[in-house]
């Protein structure tokens, strides 16, 4: 972090913030051609699981309403929060809130098919270092780094600048393998799609 000319205090929050950009849920784009696919089936399977719910008895019905409880400590109820009581009703929880689960399947389907980062494949795509990509630029911004234009990042990464060296041993730090240049492109490309700067 010694690019970065912060003292050890902002130098440990650099790496707290990179670990959490890192460790998060990929910045990546959706796979459209599977993501389509899985989500017809969720949608599909939702649908079944509702037409075998409906098929049951009323009495199985209602035991499935019932809060599920660890059986050694029959009292538990009465020790739960009202998050934890809402969550121990499970399964019913789907099907009171079948329509609304099912729009939300139904408005990722539509999100994804309509979605600028969406691509037919992401298998080839190096996520780890756009991601990386995506923290350095975080971190370089909170310590008040900036760039020829300013605060927005180039489209382009010269290797040679300060930032590049930086992001090269980012990624190093990191043991990620990517080619600096091509992560760092990709990362501000989706960016760029996403409205971001």
């Amino acid at each position: 972090m010694q690019h970065l000319g912060v003292d050890k205090t902002k130098a440990k929050l650099a790496i707290r913030i990179v670990d959490r950009v890192l460790n998060a849920e990929p910045s990546s784009m959706p796979d459209t051609h599977n993501d389509l696919i899985l989500l017809e089936k969720m949608d599909a399977n939702l649908s079944r699981l509702m037409a075998l719910y409906n098929r049951l008895q009323p009495a199985t019905r209602s035991l499935l309403a019932e809060p599920i409880v660890d059986e050694t400590y029959p009292n538990e109820l009465n020790f739960m929060s009202e998050d934890e009581y809402e969550l121990a009703f499970g399964f019913i929880d789907i099907v009171n809130n079948f329509k609304t689960v099912r729009q939300s399947v139904l408005r990722t389907r539509e999100a994804v098919e309509k979605s600028p980062t969406g691509r037919a494949s992401v298998s080839r795509i190096n996520t780890r270092g756009m991601d990386a990509a995506a923290a350095a630029i975080k971190v370089w911004r909170r310590a008040g780094k900036t760039w020829k234009k300013g605060r927005t990042p180039p489209q382009t990464l010269n290797p040679a600048s300060e930032f590049g060296s930086f992001f090269a041993d980012l990624l190093a730090a990191w043991e990620i393998k990517a080619n600096p240049k091509s992560a760092y492109e990709a990362a501000t490309k989706l960016r760029r799609l996403r409205g971001e700067n």
